[in-house]
């Protein structure tokens, strides 16, 4: 059979259209892949953070499991019996063991008797004398505490809501404000002028503000206000920072009456970026009738398990919770899990440390990175060597922390300038573009 000429042509235009479109369909996914290949490229750079204020690099990225392995001790602040699990009746006792800051919650003048008492009562419920983190310094691993190397609000944001407006125009170092610096009136006054948000404020408790003639008295309520706030986020983003960068693995502690609602953000987040975690719980309280809630402890385990104590009990021991595992023992079994095979996706433990930080979560590191180092000087807190926790103030404390905190006549003095250190940071990372983008985008 003879085909003709058009015929001939009809196939060959219908085969040329087939090949023009499946070229350009081979290249939008292409387009598409490169875009998201480099918007994932993007965002682990930004994990190169450099700090706006001192120029120093700090990498945004957490330690290998297949290194050290560093804990987030995760407990509530604001309870004496969860600071008992972190840091252990010896870690509260008076004394400067386990943080420069004052809490009321130091425990003191007990008598042998009492401290006796004691030591058998954390003998037979499972609660090590030295805490979580003195069982993690035995066995050679490292920890971040919030209660022993967080912040305390408090004294912060009394020194703020104590200062003159002789003291509004001082640099964080006492000297007097630069040119260019937030602490220098005419920077000040363009804040007060752009911030919508205080103005805002102002408006809803129908307080009247002249922009025109702004007084020294307004300043001085204005960057008290941003003070208070910014010190606040850093103080969490510190934690964050932490959470996100430092850490490679939790033990959570969810014990309590009612759980605790920071720690609660911080196994969600743990969990969600893939972090191995182990839950302690020996209470019978919980929110259904006994049971616990599965949304907290699913980010822990397949099986949302959880550990009445933080050491496996030894069956031969006549104690409450003879033979039963613990969080410790635990977690490092799952790590082992996760670091034997890194090829198989069932068991690769690395996300945190493999994987960019979504654009929020990087800014709250970034933010939180910045006041972390203002008191250590590196993401390793060294210990006292005593396997009992404590940090070593000369090695792990900066300069700033030592002389304005640590060993300062007027500490009041000393949390002011670490406020104005807080400000200062947030004030000079929305002034970089990438970071003031996140902040109006997420807002």
């Amino acid at each position: 059979m003879k085909i003709s000429k058009q015929t001939i042509f009809l196939i060959f235009l219908i085969l040329l259209i087939l090949f023009i479109i499946v070229t350009f369909i081979l290249c939008i996914v292409h387009f598409c892949k490169t875009k998201k290949d480099d918007n994932f490229s993007k965002l682990q750079d930004l994990r190169n953070f450099k700090n706006p204020n001192t120029n120093k690099s700090i990498n945004l990225r957490p330690e290998s499991l297949n290194g050290v392995k560093r804990v987030y001790v995760s407990a509530g602040m604001f309870d004496l019996a969860d600071n008992i699990y972190s840091l252990g009746i010896g870690g509260l006792l008076s004394g400067p063991g386990f943080s420069a800051n004052s809490f009321t919650e130091v425990l003191c003048n007990f008598t042998k008797d009492q401290t006796n008492e004691l030591r058998d009562l954390c003998d037979k419920w499972g609660v090590p004398w030295w805490g979580i983190v003195g069982e993690l310094e035995k066995i050679g691993w490292e920890a971040y505490c919030p209660v022993r190397d967080g912040f305390v609000m408090a004294p912060a944001i009394v020194a703020v809501s104590n200062m003159t407006v002789e003291k509004l125009f001082l640099d964080p170092d006492g000297s007097n404000a630069k040119v260019g610096s937030m602490f220098e009136k005419s920077t000040m006054i363009k804040m007060l002028k752009d911030d919508k948000d205080y103005q805002n404020l102002l408006s809803i408790e129908q307080f009247k503000l002249d922009l025109n003639k702004i007084k020294d008295s307004d300043l001085l309520s204005y960057m008290q206000w941003f003070l208070i706030k910014g010190l606040s986020i850093s103080i969490g983003a510190n934690d964050l920072f932490a959470m996100y960068s430092s850490c490679n693995c939790c033990i959570f502690n969810l014990n309590g009456l009612q759980a605790d609602s920071g720690g609660l953000a911080e196994v969600g987040n743990l969990g969600s970026r893939g972090v191995p975690i182990s839950i302690i719980k020996s209470q019978i309280t919980a929110d259904f009738a006994g049971n616990n809630n599965p949304m907290p402890t699913m980010t822990a385990s397949s099986q949302s398990t959880v550990f009445p104590t933080l050491l496996k009990i030894p069956s031969s021991k006549s104690r409450i919770y003879s033979g039963l595992d613990g969080a410790l023992t635990n977690l490092k079994n799952k790590i082992s899990n996760l670091t034997t095979d890194i090829n198989k996706p069932s068991t690769f433990g690395n996300s945190n440390y493999s994987l960019p930080l979504p654009p929020l979560q990087v800014y709250w590191s970034a933010i939180g990175a910045m006041a972390y180092f203002l008191k250590h000087k590196d993401k390793s807190i060294p210990t006292t060597g005593e396997k009992k926790g404590h940090i070593d103030y000369k090695q792990d404390y900066t300069d700033f922390w030592l002389n304005n905190i640590v060993n300062a006549k007027d500490t009041s003095q000393g949390f002011l300038s670490f406020a104005k250190k807080c400000g200062q940071n947030i004030y000079a990372l929305h002034k970089q573009e990438i970071w003031k983008n996140i902040y109006e985008a997420w807002k």
